[in-house]
């Protein structure tokens, strides 16, 4: 997984791959099938350990969502900006070889199904404090989440371009303040 975080798909090879595992090439080849299965697995993984650990951040119905969704932005900054991964966000990178034409159907499938379920959990909460009366009835829940969503793959952008985690906490701020929170 932290080899495709850090050097994607098409930039990953099989020697990086195998040589970061301590395996050989056929040993790879009879465990995942091939480098894509690596790849989806590597997604599968980082969906479950980082994804979803994030997300949950916004079912945590003790605190006010306005607070819940700071708290998640911030894990996600931090995940980003942590000097011991690759930077920014393996989904992220992903997302931007869709285009490339070097992962297939299933792939492209696989990481846009991810950035829905992220989609889908913020028009979920959004909806939500919408419900409780933290947000006002003519909110659009759909927009607001793909703004949350183009704020976590921007991010991602700028963790692994060099900006300071600072910067980007700044950003979030003044986002969540339009936001009415």
């Amino acid at each position: 997984m932290l080899v495709f975080w850090e050097k994607g798909y098409a930039g990953a090879s099989l020697a990086d791959l195998t040589a970061n595992m301590g395996i050989n090439k056929p040993s790879m080849y009879a465990a995942f099938g091939n480098k894509e299965q690596l790849h989806r697995c590597a997604l599968e993984w980082y969906g479950k350990h980082y994804g979803e650990k994030n997300l949950e951040i916004l079912r945590d119905e003790s605190k006010p969502s306005g607070e819940r969704l700071e708290i998640f932005l911030e894990s996600v900054a931090r995940m980003q900006f942590d000097k011991n991964l690759p930077g920014g966000c393996l989904v992220s990178s992903s997302v931007s070889e869709t285009a490339s034409g070097t992962l297939s159907a299933d792939t492209i499938g696989e990481v846009k199904n991810m950035q829905v379920l992220t989609e889908n959990r913020l028009i979920e909460f959004f909806d939500k404090a919408k419900a409780n009366g933290e947000l006002d009835q003519n909110f659009n829940s759909k927009n607001n989440a793909l703004l949350i969503a183009l704020l976590i793959h921007g991010s991602a952008i700028m963790a692994r371009s060099g900006k300071r985690i600072e910067e980007v906490r700044a950003a979030f701020a003044l986002s969540l303040a339009g936001l009415g929170f």
